[in-house]
């Protein structure tokens, strides 16, 4: 996980991210502080982009792909910042070298992996009930549960909104394309259990179908692209989840976090990834902590009607008429608390930030950007809690006047022995 967060008002937009990046590795997982993950899109354009969440994207780099596009971009400029995205998104299914057929191999290993595990978890967990039930399990049990498993998985998936642009055919050459990974991945994840052919054969189904539908892993990327289009006079944000590429097509969807400033929204603030800490800041109270407290409001006005109620000289009719009639009130209690909780966080706390923050000037949204981050830093830092955010920050400012502005940045080497780099910046 990581710490991303824009900020914008009506001069500009302010981007900061954190340098930490998790791997995962077979005994473990290794922290490493030194990833860059924020950029200029354009070398001449008032745009940045940022990434979160995996640093690849099917085995390379993000900064490889963003550094590749922005050279091909040169000096050509948009209307808008959305044109910006779509224009980056497609040059990404556009580059088949980018991602060779061996990268692209891995990849399908990779999510058959996690998909097929899954589904074994599902089975074993159900063998073990069978065991505890009856002592033993029968080979004709095992396979009944497989075959079963595997039936509603793929059921499960293909009930999955469709992605635009993913046909039947795509699926098919998927399939076909991939086939011995996948095939090497059911053998790896079920070895010697009694699939059978029409079992390996819905299990390609169930990877084919998953690749095409509205479904994302946890382990995904974000790609968030900020600042003005030519047309443009107020700044804007436009983020997307992403998750592979494979046979020319970008796994990929619009976020919610996406947001303009306008006449209505004068300022917006909007977090990426490990958001707890800007949420706590924002609302006055966590949302964990928010989470428990209606958890145990609820539970408290549930158990209500049974301590009052049982007790008085009522029949078992009027007293279970009574105890309805109280649980209809609770709800309606229990709706009243969460709306006046809700109603009180953002006038004393969510508006008083948002109008203070549309009149920032640019230095005061960079300073603002980058605390919130350190925010989060510094809650894992002090906490027992995995230190997936630190590492130095980089901060960056755009506005329409002077386009993308570096407030704090990172370099793997020492500037004043490397003046050849920023000699040759804009050849």
């Amino acid at each position: 996980m990581t710490a991303e967060i824009a900020v914008m008002n009506r001069q500009a937009v302010a981007l900061a991210a954190d340098s930490a990046v998790t791997i995962d590795l077979p005994r473990g997982q290794k922290i490493y502080n030194t990833v860059n993950k924020l950029f200029m899109l354009s070398k001449y354009a008032p745009v940045g982009i940022m990434v979160y969440g995996n640093a690849n994207i099917t085995g390379v780099p993000w900064e490889t792909i963003i550094k590749e596009f922005r050279r091909e971009l040169d000096d050509t400029r948009f209307s808008t910042v959305q044109q910006y995205a779509e224009a980056f998104l497609s040059f990404i299914e556009s580059k088949s070298t980018l991602f060779p057929r061996d990268q692209q191999a891995q990849e399908v290993k990779t999510h058959a992996f996690g998909l097929f595990n899954s589904i074994l978890d599902e089975v074993k967990a159900e063998l073990e009930r069978l065991f505890i039930a009856n002592g033993s399990v029968r080979e004709g049990q095992v396979r009944s549960v497989l075959t079963r498993q595997i039936r509603e998985s793929l059921k499960e998936i293909e009930s999955l909104p469709d992605m635009s642009g993913y046909t039947a055919r795509y699926r098919t050459d998927l399939g076909r394309e991939f086939r011995p990974e996948i095939d090497q991945t059911i053998e790896l994840i079920f070895e010697k259990m009694p699939i059978g052919t029409v079992g390996k054969n819905r299990l390609r189904e169930v990877f084919c179908s998953f690749m095409s539908k509205d479904a994302f892993p946890n382990q995904l990327s974000g790609v968030v692209v900020a600042g003005f289009g030519e047309d443009e006079h107020f700044p804007s944000i436009h983020s997307y989840d992403a998750q592979s590429v494979l046979m020319g097509k970008l796994k990929h969807k619009a976020s919610t976090n996406t947001g303009s400033i306008s006449a209505n929204d004068t300022a917006i603030i909007v977090p990426f990834a490990q958001r707890e800490m800007v949420d706590l800041f924002m609302r006055g109270v966590a949302p964990a902590y928010e989470r428990a407290v209606q958890v145990a409001i609820d539970g408290f006005l549930g158990g209500l009607p049974d301590v009052l109620i049982d007790g008085l000289p009522l029949s078992k009719q009027q007293r279970s008429s009574l105890k309805r009639k109280m649980r209809a009130a609770n709800q309606t209690i229990l709706a009243g608390f969460d709306q006046h909780l809700t109603d009180y966080s953002m006038m004393n706390h969510v508006s008083p930030v948002v109008n203070a923050v549309a009149t920032l000037p640019k230095e005061e949204l960079a300073e603002m950007a980058e605390s919130l981050v350190n925010l989060t830093s510094f809650k894992r830092r002090v906490t027992m809690d995995p230190e997936t955010v630190g590492g130095p920050i980089d901060v960056a400012v755009i506005s329409k006047g002077d386009g993308f502005v570096w407030i704090r940045r990172k370099h793997y080497f020492k500037p004043e022995f490397n003046h050849h780099f920023f000699a040759n910046y804009y050849e």
